[in-house]
């Protein structure tokens, strides 16, 4: 199976070679306005470098990570359109370089990089957007894979509201709302970090899902941003953030730049500048993106995202759910018990949970 790196290359260079030959048409039309058909042929080109794009754009992103967010999506099967470990390419929107001709644009995300948007979710197109997003990452992959730490400084947590059942299922914890749950989510985030750094195996993916900093939130929380951008792929913790950078106020520092961060900017009528990507391939040679503007993916409606999280929360009890079978050993104790006994008596959610009986811990109760 080819990679989403090299299929995401050619994707890459496929939208280069499209923009030089739009570019060049609409040179001619510019030399030749008085000729009739040029700009017919300009449209023609760009149709046909769109039909290819989109092509490629679904090729990098079956199944959740690409389909429409429609009434259909809700009888894909989940879990299967994404591998833990592996980089996964995500659609965020339709772009048009001229009319008539659409496609989709897809970036990498979970096991590359991130994704920042300088609109929060008080923006409902933004607020939309990014609860359809979750869903196809939360939907591709395989059931206990994602967990989420979200974050909602504007709407105490409404943003979430159609994923309460992965958070009734004790799969989320609730949405951070101000500044301390804010810092505490962080927390968690750079603990993983250091975990994994220290050697500590967890094949799972940490999402932290900003849908607005919470209001407080200044250079202290942006520079813990940063280093998590930095060296939170390594060890699978990755960031979806809405309204960030926040609007730089006079004669205050602008927040920093995220690392491996495709960012989203606003630009006027609905449209966003996208940039380019994290990893060896760019939209362009000169760092400025994407060279039309995309139109954000509506999410699916609200109690559509419902049904589809009831169905995941269900899995999820599942899996958290250990009967004493589920703990036997697949051989029973060999070594030696002068040292004492040890035994799982349980899971802390992946981990397990091992009792010893030894000089230390004479008695259980």
């Amino acid at each position: 199976m080819e990679s989403v790196a090299s299929a995401f290359g050619r994707a890459v260079a496929a939208h280069r070679e499209a923009v030089s030959h739009v570019e060049a048409a609409r040179a001619r039309l510019r030399d030749r306005a008085g000729e009739a058909g040029v700009s017919a042929q300009v449209r023609e080109e760009a149709r046909g470098f769109a039909a290819g794009m989109q092509r490629l754009a679904e090729g990098l992103t079956p199944g959740w990570l690409g389909c429409r967010l429609d009434g259909a999506a809700v009888d894909l099967p989940t879990g299967v359109d994404a591998v833990p470990g592996r980089p996964l390419a995500v659609r965020l929107g339709e772009a048009s370089p001229v009319a008539g001709s659409v496609f989709g644009v897809v970036v990498p995300f979970v096991g590359a990089g991130h994704l920042a948007v300088d609109s929060d979710a008080r923006d409902p197109l933004v607020a939309r957007w990014l609860r359809g997003l979750l869903l196809r990452v939360l939907a591709a992959l395989p059931d206990g894979a994602l967990r989420v730490a979200a974050v909602d400084g504007a709407t105490l947590g409404a943003v979430f509201g159609p994923f309460r059942a992965m958070i009734e299922a004790e799969a989320w914890s609730r949405p951070a709302i101000d500044l301390p749950g804010f810092q505490q989510v962080l927390t968690e985030a750079e603990e993983r970090i250091e975990r994994v750094q220290a050697g500590e195996a967890d094949p799972s993916v940490l999402l932290v899902c900003a849908a607005a900093l919470p209001e407080g939130a200044g250079r202290t929380e942006w520079s813990r941003l940063a280093a998590i951008a930095h060296a939170g792929p390594r060890a699978g913790v990755f960031l979806l953030l809405a309204g960030y950078p926040p609007p730089q106020h006079p004669g205050l520092d602008a927040a920093p730049r995220l690392e491996a961060t495709t960012h989203l900017t606003a630009a006027g009528g609905g449209l966003f500048a996208v940039s380019d990507p994290p990893g060896p391939y760019r939209f362009s040679d000169d760092g400025t993106g994407l060279a039309v503007p995309v139109r954000l993916d509506a999410g699916l409606p609200d109690d559509l995202v419902e049904t589809v999280c009831r169905r995941l929360a269900k899995s999820a009890r599942a899996q958290a759910s250990t009967d004493f079978a589920a703990l036997m050993p697949a051989e029973i104790w060999q070594e030696s018990s002068v040292g004492g006994l040890r035994t799982v008596v349980g899971r802390a959610g992946r981990a397990d949970c091992v009792l010893a009986l030894d000089d230390a811990t004479p008695h259980w109760l």
